[in-house]
């Protein structure tokens, strides 16, 4: 958005060392970063001052301001509400997290609950990342809700498709380690396709969390020859990592988007998934599905996507670029200027 408009990105940082402080960083002519940094206290009294700190900040060095996006609402509501307040300028609120679903949204408590209704009604504009978010947000708060998917980092698409050369079919799995993604359930998987007998192919499990107690599984079951884990990559290092598997496996119980998946398709990964995230919506989409708590369905498309030596291609790509970055920034270039309710960008 800064290649046509100004553009300042406001965040609330956890950080004990430096609570208190707030910064401002120009990346650009038309792009700026603030941070405002809390540490631990009661009721959040830290977060509390951090933001109005930042507020103050805004205030003063940005003393023109057209509209605000706010990003997930979960935790940082208060905080978007007390900005469309003070700034009195429309607000969109984007919702990329996993907490309206009903597994999740149970669980909150009265004062959450309350906060997002407020949110939601106090919203201009809103977008979930899915349609099947887009369900489980109306069905708490029935007011409408645009569709506007993740975007796929611009710097990739000029990055070939390669074809490897398959001598051991390579599984994928890239996530953090929440219950809900049901990453046992892949492992439980591969010691079918171990016990079945099968020795030509390998799982790659890549998270920036710890993993000690799928290891402990792998451990158990004597799967360290089929099972290696990779720690935290940067964005730069992922396209070798997806250029170097062939499938990739999303076993999850639920999801509102799963940008991995949408990468892996971009890199040509045959795709074996439960049908969540932007995957639920189209009935023509490139990939095999497997049912949720199924690890007998889940090996037996494995074993048929090794026997086929499976890959999207160039299908997986074509079918991504409606998340490009020029169609994913056109959708909110139409929201802003019906809100601003005239061509400002």
């Amino acid at each position: 958005m800064s290649e046509t408009c100004e553009v300042t990105v406001l965040v609330l940082i956890k950080n004990d060392y430096r609570s208190g402080e707030t910064v401002l960083e120009k990346i650009s002519d038309n792009f700026q970063e603030i941070r405002s940094f809390y540490g631990e206290s009661f009721m959040n009294k830290s977060k509390i001052k951090a933001h109005r700190k930042a507020l103050r900040f805004v205030k003063t060095y940005i003393p023109s301001i057209n509209l605000i996006h706010a990003h997930v609402g979960m935790t940082n509501w208060w905080h978007f509400l007390w900005f469309k307040r003070e700034l009195n300028v429309p607000m969109v609120y984007s919702e990329h997290g996993s907490f309206y679903f009903k597994e999740n949204y149970n669980d909150l408590n009265l004062i959450h609950r309350t906060g997002l209704k407020r949110l939601i009604y106090k919203s201009d504009e809103i977008t979930a990342v899915s349609d099947l978010l887009k369900v489980e947000m109306e069905k708490n708060y029935p007011k409408f809700t645009n569709v506007i998917g993740n975007i796929l980092l611009k710097s990739w698409e000029q990055i070939p498709l390669t074809i490897r050369n398959i001598k051991e079919y390579k599984f994928l799995h890239v996530s953090t380690v929440d219950r809900a993604k049901n990453t046992s359930g892949i492992l439980e998987a591969i010691l079918i396709l171990k016990n079945k007998g099968l020795t030509n192919f390998s799982l790659t499990i890549l998270s920036d969390e710890n993993t000690n107690l799928l290891q402990d599984i792998v451990d158990k079951n004597y799967l360290n020859d089929y099972v290696q884990f990779l720690g935290p990559h940067s964005h730069s290092e992922m396209p070798n990592v997806y250029q170097s598997h062939d499938c990739f496996i999303l076993n999850s119980n639920y999801e509102t988007f799963s940008i991995v998946l949408a990468e892996a398709l971009f890199f040509g990964l045959h795709i074996i998934s439960t049908k969540v995230g932007f995957l639920a919506n189209f009935q023509k989409a490139p990939f095999d599905e497997v049912e949720i708590n199924d690890s007998i369905d889940l090996a037996d498309k494995m074993e048929m996507a090794i026997s086929e030596q499976k890959r999207s291609y160039s299908d997986g790509r074509d079918f991504v670029k409606q998340f490009s970055q020029d169609v994913i920034i056109k959708k909110y270039t139409e929201i802003y200027n019906r809100l601003l309710k005239e061509d400002l960008i």
